[in-house]
């Protein structure tokens, strides 16, 4: 590391040298040399760096600018058809008091931004628009274009970095690449009037129409207490104004009967997504709203439309919805929930606040010891670390607990479609320990197939017996705190941060016939569960919903 921290600073003092001598053969030959790249990797984080530039930007020479850009991008590694705008806005930027020297820097730059403005500025996408008649896409339009900037971008930047062109001929091939992209857009719009038997003013001039209808629609929303980016433009009410299907007067008296409905609405704690809802069918929203409102008043869930999946999206899905809360109560919605209700963020946490409290575990749970210590399972992509982090969690957040309090631990991907609380008791009648023999809405499935035989061995289960019965499923636990409890989750713990138990290591003794592959996590709580005596649940159908195989 010594070597590494004294080398950089005896290369810049080289460089600096050379340079003042203007020993320009020198200079390029030091600066090829490989060794003097591979270290100035750690010379660019430095100091020294802006030490570099500062001394090359002190040189009065003009000429010496295309060296002073190419020991910038030489060392800063730029490539590609930014370097001649990225070394000289680094030069602009640090150097703004001599702008007659800067001067050649500046008209570089301008000639790449110009590039830059004519594919990607706002101003031009009509341009681009009307070059669909000849490229067929604006996508298409764009790839050819940025395909030719690319071509000669690249092209100038590799001769100014090989010092075979000057400043000035570097500006000729970005020039005549302007020239060329400007005249390729004429071409295209050439091409799109002729076809439409139009003019080129008058494209123009519907773009302008466009920016002034924006303006009057932005108006007419304000009256109705609307801004404009409350309502995407797809769904705003203008193409009626536009055909004068509907008069500037009912448009503003529609945005603010809308408006006081769901400032009524959100009164009651409901509040309506109208705003993904086309504004054209305002009047008959307003309606079906005003039905849907009342069937919403007793029932403890807010946003229906506010959905994260997508399930609630639209009129017709809302219209179903009312159709089926209408006459049940909040008890049977919570108990019967269809699908799509179920997905809602909104529904979710009405079932969480039947707990006490909840939250969701991260990586900033585990502690960083821990990690280090079993950085060998914890490094693996599959379960985030071979599914790890579950028993540390669990057992730490039981630590954190009352006496005799409850733990329920849920996998992510998995919704609730019911209240957990009646089905606590049942799970917890005979052992402080509620494990479950199946997945949500499945069957279950054989310790044989799914649990490797060093697992037994190690852990001193009897596999005859063990292997005849189901494995657990790991992904929901129930847990009531006591010092069976503790004692339980630690072995399960200590038993994971074996490698040989948690990992996808061959086992050394040979797999019977019937085996698939290891469980992980679920593995050893299995057979740590059959070897303590604890009784598995049959798993409550209809209670999670698995968002991987939704049924």
């Amino acid at each position: 590391m010594g070597h590494v921290s004294a080398l950089p600073s005896e290369v810049l003092s080289i460089i600096l040298n050379k340079v003042a001598t203007d020993e320009d053969s020198q200079v390029q030959d030091l600066c090829r040399s490989e060794a003097v790249c591979k270290e100035w990797k750690e010379v660019a984080r430095d100091s020294c760096w802006h030490a570099l530039l500062k001394k090359l930007l002190g040189l009065s020479d003009p000429c010496r600018w295309d060296e002073a850009a190419w020991l910038i991008s030489r060392f800063h590694r730029v490539k590609g058809g930014r370097f001649a705008a990225s070394a000289a806005k680094q030069l602009f930027k640090l150097h703004e008091s001599d702008l007659q020297l800067l001067q050649p820097a500046k008209q570089r730059v301008r000639q790449h931004d110009t590039q830059v403005f004519l594919i990607r500025h706002y101003d031009f996408a009509d341009l681009l628009r009307a070059a669909l008649a000849k490229y067929g896409s604006v996508e298409l339009y764009r790839e050819h274009v940025w395909r030719c900037s690319e071509r000669a971008s690249k092209r100038a930047s590799t001769a100014f970095q090989k010092g075979v062109a000057r400043r000035e001929q570097v500006g000729e091939a970005l020039k005549s690449f302007d020239e060329g992209v400007r005249g390729l857009v004429a071409d295209a719009v050439e091409n799109y009037v002729v076809r439409n038997r139009g003019t080129l003013e008058g494209v123009f001039r519907r773009a302008t129409n466009i920016r002034e209808r924006r303006e009057d629609i932005s108006s007419l929303l304000s009256e109705g207490g609307l801004k404009l980016e409350d309502v995407p433009l797809c769904v705003m009410s203008f193409q009626l104004f536009e055909k004068g299907l509907m008069d500037r007067g009912r448009i503003v008296d529609e945005l603010a009967r809308h408006v006081a409905l769901s400032e009524g609405l959100k009164a009651r704690g409901v509040v309506f997504n109208t705003y993904s809802t086309s504004l054209c069918a305002c009047r008959r929203y307003v309606r079906f709203s005003g039905q849907l409102a009342p069937l919403l008043d007793a029932v403890e869930i807010r946003e229906f439309y506010r959905s994260r999946m997508g399930c609630l999206d639209g009129e017709n899905q809302a219209r179903a919805l009312a159709r089926w809360m209408q006459g049940r109560t909040e008890l049977e919605i919570l108990q019967d929930a269809p699908e799509a209700v179920c997905q809602t963020e909104e529904f979710q946490q009405c079932l969480l606040r039947r707990f006490d409290c909840s939250r969701l575990a991260t990586k900033a749970d585990l502690d960083p010891l821990f990690c280090i210590e079993n950085r060998n399972i914890l490094s693996a992509k599959r379960g985030g670390g071979l599914w790890l982090y579950k028993p540390y969690v669990i057992l730490k957040t039981l630590l954190s607990m009352q006496e005799g309090d409850v733990l329920c631990y849920c996998d992510s991907l998995y919704l609730f479609r019911r209240n957990f609380r009646p089905y606590i008791d049942e799970w917890l009648k005979d052992s402080s320990i509620g494990l479950a023999r199946n997945k949500p809405n499945e069957g279950s499935f054989s310790e044989l197939e799914w649990t490797k035989m060093d697992s037994y061995h190690i852990m001193g289960v009897n596999f005859e017996h063990a292997s005849k019965t189901p494995q657990v499923w790991g992904g929901f636990l129930v847990l009531r705190k006591s010092l069976f409890t503790i004692r339980f989750v630690s072995a399960w713990l200590t038993y994971c941060t074996d490698y040989r138990l948690i990992s996808d290591c061959p086992s050394s003794l040979p797999d019977c016939s019937g085996f698939k592959e290891h469980r992980h996590d679920q593995s050893v709580l299995s057979l740590l569960a059959k070897r303590w005596g604890i009784r598995f649940t049959e798993f409550p159908p209809g209670l999670l919903l698995n968002l991987r195989k939704p049924q």
